[in-house]
């Protein structure tokens, strides 16, 4: 009987495998001996393909990504813009400020396909939303569930509404969180945060997380030249299954951060021959079963 590839367990822990280009593995998004892609994911909704030529040669062209919306609009951190952002990287204790964009179709039409048939059409209707999560004991409220304290108050923005709150200081630690959506026709909804950049630990409830305490200030030389893709050996490499091994071999590994897992082995890659890493999607997804990457729910959240 074959093995579920949903299920974990059933998945054999073998030695990772060079994956120069050209070379597809399972799963894998392979590069040909030309360097164009055989399969990978779509730009998706929010990007565009421009096509220009390049002087010097009729067939040349240059391929370019074009975001419809910039992605610093939704993950700004001088201006801790979307999603939950503590307001001091370093700190042992310090606020937590959430903030939920909703696009308003008045201020910029590009935001919403045309639906004139419909009144009102992209008015979201809401009548209030609270912030609900393991961070209320700390506050002296009991963990999800509705408080008027943590009531987000709306904000206009350039291109739409927020609406935001800040918390009282937070001690160091991983909290989750949702929002409480009541709406005007008092239908409630419990949502999670499409610009957290956590995922919760308990993955089926889809819950939002964030951080509070000290980050190491990032160390890392820049390559002083990058090579031309010609000479590049590239090891096509999926975070999950890479470190599935590493991680979960004893004890000792358990609960080891995926990106964690991966450093101990780029030495041995680089032994293997191989000079650049091309990653699958790392985003969260939304269960416990065996995925590439390619179904996410929290977009702006690394894979946990």
């Amino acid at each position: 009987m074959a093995a579920d590839p949903k299920d974990k367990s059933a998945r054999q822990n073998l030695p990772p495998k060079a994956n120069p280009a050209g070379n597809r593995t399972e799963g894998a998004t392979a590069l040909d001996a030309a360097g164009s892609r055989k399969r990978g994911p779509d730009p998706g909704p929010a990007s565009a393909i421009a096509v220009s030529p390049q002087s010097g040669s009729a067939a040349a062209a240059r391929l370019q990504l074009v975001p419809a919306v910039s992605p610093s609009f939704y993950m700004d951190p001088t201006n801790h813009q979307f999603g939950a952002w503590r307001l001091d990287d370093q700190a042992q204790t310090c606020p937590v400020r959430f903030s939920l964009f909703f696009p308003d179709r008045t201020k910029d039409p590009s935001q919403f396909r045309e639906r004139p048939e419909i009144a009102n059409y992209g008015d979201p209707r809401i009548a209030s939303i609270h912030v609900i999560g393991t961070f209320q004991e700390h506050l002296g409220q009991t963990n999800w569930t509705k408080d008027d304290a943590n009531a987000l108050q709306r904000e206009e923005n350039s291109k739409g509404f927020a609406y935001t709150f800040t918390t009282k200081p937070l001690k160091a630690g991983f909290y989750e969180y949702k929002y409480l959506v009541t709406f005007l026709n008092d239908q409630v909804r419990i949502v999670s945060d499409p610009c957290s950049r956590y995922g919760g630990e308990d993955v089926k409830n889809q819950n939002s997380a964030f951080v509070i305490g000290p980050s190491p200030e990032p160390d890392v030389t820049p390559l002083a030249s990058r090579q031309p893709i010609r000479d590049l050996v590239i090891y096509e490499l999926n975070i999950d299954d890479f470190t599935d091994e590493l991680r979960y071999a004893s004890e000792a590994t358990a609960g080891r951060a995926a990106l964690d897992a991966i450093v101990p082995k780029l030495d041995y890659l680089q032994q293997l021959g191989v000079n650049a890493i091309l990653f699958l999607p790392w985003t969260a997804w939304a269960d416990d079963y065996f995925s590439w990457g390619y179904t996410p729910y929290q977009y702006f959240s690394v894979e946990h």
